[in-house]
């Protein structure tokens, strides 16, 4: 019966993880084809002397 239970346990986390990635995919679907944009890259990555 333990080993029942097991699959179970996988099935329903298998199920889960799917739908993450379809719902992450459904949400994120229209920004694919974006090009990347470089508003404040020099003034916050490149020219900062923290970083």
């Amino acid at each position: 019966m333990a080993k029942r239970q097991v699959s179970t346990d996988n099935r329903r986390l298998l199920l889960v993880f799917a739908a993450l990635v379809v719902l992450t995919t459904v949400v994120y679907w229209r920004t694919f084809g974006h090009d990347f944009i470089s508003h404040d890259d020099e003034q916050y990555v490149t020219a900062n002397q923290h970083f």
